[in-house]
Parts: structure tokens; sequence; C-alpha cells
């Protein structure tokens, strides 16, 4: 870890693997070599996989003459805080953007352009717009969704309100859509290991309880994979108990360690987080400004489609080589 006056990169991208597709992988770094206007490096941080696939990985960047990439495994699974923490502590960027294979940054220009809002608005998290994406047997379908539901308040630049709405009301930000500061990510994330294990996104509670600034990229970030993995309905029952936990206990050590009531949140969560997501519904239909994003325009739509196609056909000509 560097000095903040030394950072070697403007990015250090982390992709989180365990047990990985190695096309899916291939895929993301891809999304990543496109990128323009910002130096960077790639890290891979293996969670203790069976198969890293670190020697086909490498053998790509060779191929590709691409140098900057560190790989990372873990002598077995420890869950993926303590995989991101340790690949934070390698990291020679100022901020960091961790992704999960088979998730794509959504064009050519995004790195830069959040990289220049984060530094002008002097703000440690920022995030963008999160394109849904389904994978089909030979096609691709996108999905509109929203996180957070209210993304008002961060438009507004509504402190307060963000504060609220994040610890109290529960509308959480998309990990994969988020940038860090380095420096940040890294003492936060020390503070939530032995509490967090799978839920990364919590560190994001400490920041909003500190009072960090959390700016909003009012575009597309991201092509987030949406039914596999954690986000996969077969897993929901699963990994839900599991990030119920992590952020019960992170929100315990904010409650015995900060003047922040967290009352209403630990009150009834099932049916709390239920009237929420109904009330998000019925007030979206009433305001305006939400129904001019409620569906994704035909045109964005068709830049997804083809810049997603664009990822896959070039993965086929460099395996062709």
């Amino acid at each position: 870890m560097n000095n903040i006056n030394t950072f070697k990169y403007d990015y250090s991208v982390i992709i989180l693997t365990y047990n990985s597709d190695f096309s899916k992988t291939k895929k993301t770094i891809n999304s990543i070599l496109k990128q323009t206007n910002v130096s960077y490096e790639i890290i891979i941080a293996d969670d203790g996989s069976r198969c890293t696939n670190f020697e086909e990985i490498e053998n790509y960047f060779h191929e590709i003459h691409f140098t900057n990439y560190k790989l990372l495994t873990a002598s077995k699974n420890r869950g993926t805080v303590i995989n991101l923490y340790n690949a934070v502590q390698q990291a020679e960027g100022q901020y960091v953007k961790d992704i999960s294979p088979g998730d794509f940054l959504f064009d050519s220009n995004v790195l830069n352009k959040i990289l220049k809002l984060s530094k002008n608005e002097n703000a440690p998290v920022c995030f963008g717009r999160a394109l849904h994406y389904l994978k089909n047997e030979n096609s691709y379908e996108t999905i509109d969704r929203k996180n957070p539901y209210f993304i008002k308040p961060y438009i507004q630049k509504s402190s307060k309100q963000i504060r609220h709405n994040y610890l109290v009301s529960r509308d959480p930000i998309l990990g994969a859509a988020l940038i860090f500061d380095t420096m940040k990510l890294l003492n936060y994330l020390q503070l939530i290991i032995g509490k967090a294990i799978y839920c990364e996104d919590s560190v994001l509670n400490l920041f909003a309880a500190k009072g960090e600034k959390i700016s909003f990229y009012d575009d597309y970030f991201i092509f987030y994979e949406t039914n596999v993995g954690i986000s996969s309905v077969s897993n929901m029952s699963k990994w839900g108990k599991l990030i119920y936990e992590d952020n019960k206990k992170v929100f315990s050590y904010l409650l015995s360690e900060h003047d922040i009531s967290y009352l209403e949140y630990l009150k009834s969560f099932s049916s709390y987080r239920k009237i929420r997501i109904i009330l998000s519904i019925i007030l979206d239909g009433r305001n305006t400004f939400f129904k001019r994003f409620q569906k994704t325009s035909d045109t964005v739509l068709s830049m997804s489609h083809e810049y997603l196609n664009l990822i896959n056909e070039m993965t086929k000509d460099i395996q062709n080589v």
C-alpha cells in the first residue's frame, strides 16, 4: 500500500473470484482493458478456490502484453470481506473498483468519468446506475432495476436524507456499482473484519454513519449479471440469512460505537423491508422524476446489447488466435 501522494495508478480494479468460470472472468477483464484515459492495475483475488484459473489468466495477460496485474490466492476460503481486504492492502491505485466475474464496465470511458466526478466532489465513495442482465443460451436480456430505489437525495446531494435512507430506511446501493477511495476503504474494512464475512457491501454502512460524502454518477456504470451467485433465486434463502447476519453484526458494532439510533432498522426486519419496497413502488408511480427512469430507453437497451455482444465476440476472437 502506497502513501496517498505516491499512488502508482488511478485505479486498482479488483476481480474477486471463488470457483469462478474462466470465460466470465476473461470477459470481465476485457471490459477493464477497454478503459481509456485512466491508469489502472488489475488485481485478481481468489478466495481459496479448488481451481484458480491463474495459469490461464497469466497466459492471457502475456498474450496481450499486459503487465499491470497481481494474482492473489488464499490457502482456504475465508469469505469475501477478508478476500477484498487482502487485495486492497496490495492496491497501488488511488481508487478501488471491485468487480465479480460476469459483470462488465458499461463503456470504454466510464472509469475516467467517475474518476473526474469523485475528484471534483472530493468524494471517497461514488456510484452509478447498474443495468442488470440475464445471459440466455444465445442472447442477453437486460433488466432495468433501481438500487437504491430512491435516487433523488443523491441527485440533490442531500447528505442528511442519504444518511437516513441508507441507515434507517435500509435502501442500499448495489455494491457492484461502487468505487471507493483506497485508504478509506482499507480503514473501514478493518473495522468490519470479524463481524461481516460475506457481505463486503456492509462497509458502506460505516461510510454513511461517519457522514462520508457519497456521490452519484447519473448514468450507467456497470452491467450486472443478475440471478447468479448471491443474487440467484435458488441461493436467496441461504445467502439471505448470511447477509442478514453480517449486516446485523455491523449494525450492532455501530450501535456500540456511535451515537446513532438504528432501532427502526432492528425492529421486525423482514416486515419493515416489505413495507419499504411496497411504499417505494407506490411513491415511484406518483413521482414524475422516478417515472422518467422507470424504463430504460430503447437507445440505451440497444447500446447495452451491442456492447455485451462485443465483449462476447472479442473473447471468441482471442480464443481463435
